[in-house]
This record gives C-alpha cells, structure tokens and sequence, in this order.
C-alpha cells in the first residue's frame, strides 16, 4: 500500500513537460528508474554467437517472404 503515492507521484512527473521539470523531479525520475531496474535487466537472454532457434511459424514466415521485393 505505500507504492500507491510513489506510483501517482511517477505519473504526475511523466505528465509533465519534460522541459519544465525541476532537478528534483529528474533525481526523484531517475531514482524510480533505477530502483525498477531489476525488472528490466533480469530477463531471459541467449549466450552470445549463439542464434536463436526459430519455431515452425517463424520458419514458414520466412520462407513465405523469399520472393518479395519491395
């Protein structure tokens, strides 16, 4: 229950003119940001030079595309 006024004060700020914004309102900004990073940063990846695999629809999808210029 105490995300609720962080979360209304984040779109409020977001509402805002970016060019009107105080250097508060960047630092509270980027403290939310990077408080929130973890979300973004533990996601699923591939091991580098390793493609990914395509799946029948992506297989057939791209043979479909073989013969089309634009």
């Amino acid at each position: 229950m105490t995300e609720q006024p962080e979360t209304t004060d984040m779109n409020e700020l977001f509402s805002r003119d970016a060019l009107e914004l105080t250097d508060e309102d960047i630092d509270s900004i980027i403290t939310h940001m990077r408080n929130r990073r973890h979300l973004f940063t533990n996601t699923a990846t591939t091991a580098a030079g390793k493609p990914k695999k395509k799946t029948k629809a992506e297989e057939t999808h791209s043979k479909l595309n073989l013969g089309l210029s634009l």
